[in-house]
């Protein structure tokens, strides 16, 4: 295992169930994929969206996953495709979308626009590679004070590694005002905006395999030594005892799903 790729593969194991998959199935819901739709699923990650998509297009239609991280799409061309269907993977960047114009009919990104530097920019993008009436799905997480988990480690990071850390683990949460996401939609040429709030429970098995999981399954993996590791999911750990119950951890993530289309 290249050492450009094992955070990514602790991503996928540890942190894509708990986190990333239990958001994914209202994600693609949200477009109502047909048999037969072109999909494409920018900042992808190693998949979990590309892959569930997959299943709704079938053997007709072309999905595609992009990702600007050549490591996050090996980890997903290394798992297996859904039976029955295809998925190409490519490396990308989403402000410069490698397709041609009217190319899709729906557009993924759950999770992704916040890391984009230029938001409006990738949402332009997403709405030139889409046909007339083509339609846009995005999830975005809310404001990190409504995932106390995150801003535990966040805390902890700012004091024991350094504020470029903690600023990395912010990112996910820099999107959580629902007016700013629409005026970017509308912005880049997107109708019919609706933007939904919705929370559910994270789990992991002990506060301590959380923190350990975020900080081994993300960028900051190399930043971060043994010593301060452990002095990490220590204080974390106890931070987090007012949302463990019978051993468990459990606290809530509250995010945004926003659905759109292109004009006729």
């Amino acid at each position: 295992m290249t050492k450009t790729v094992q955070w990514q593969k602790i991503y996928e194991h540890d942190l894509v169930p708990t986190i990333f998959g239990p958001w994914s199935t209202q994600t693609v819901a949200l477009a109502v994929p047909n048999e037969g739709d072109s999909v494409l699923d920018v900042a992808c990650g190693t998949g979990i969206v590309t892959r569930l998509a997959a299943q709704y297009v079938g053997t007709h239609g072309r999905v595609i996953g992009l990702d600007v991280d050549p490591g996050m799409v090996e980890v997903a061309r290394s798992l297996p495709a859904p039976p029955g269907t295809s998925i190409d993977w490519e490396v990308g960047d989403a402000l410069m979308l490698p397709f041609p114009d009217a190319m899709f009919h729906i557009v993924f990104c759950q999770g992704g626009l916040q890391f984009v530097p230029d938001r409006l920019t990738a949402l332009r993008e997403m709405s030139r590679v889409l046909r007339p009436g083509g339609r846009l799905a995005l999830m975005v997480g809310q404001h990190i004070q409504y995932c106390p988990g995150f801003a535990i480690v966040v805390d902890k990071l700012a004091k024991h590694v350094d504020w470029q850390a903690a600023t990395l683990l912010r990112v996910p949460f820099s999107l959580g005002d629902a007016e700013e996401l629409r005026s970017l939609m509308v912005e880049a040429g997107f109708q019919d905006v609706i933007i939904r709030p919705k929370v559910k429970m994270i789990q992991f098995p002990s506060p301590a395999k959380f923190v350990q999981s975020l900080i081994t399954g993300s960028s900051i993996a190399s930043q971060v030594d043994e010593n301060t590791k452990a002095k990490l999911i220590s204080e974390a750990s106890l931070e987090l005892q007012p949302f463990v119950k019978n051993a468990e951890l459990s606290f809530p993530m509250a995010v945004h799903f926003a659905v759109a289309r292109t004009g006729d």
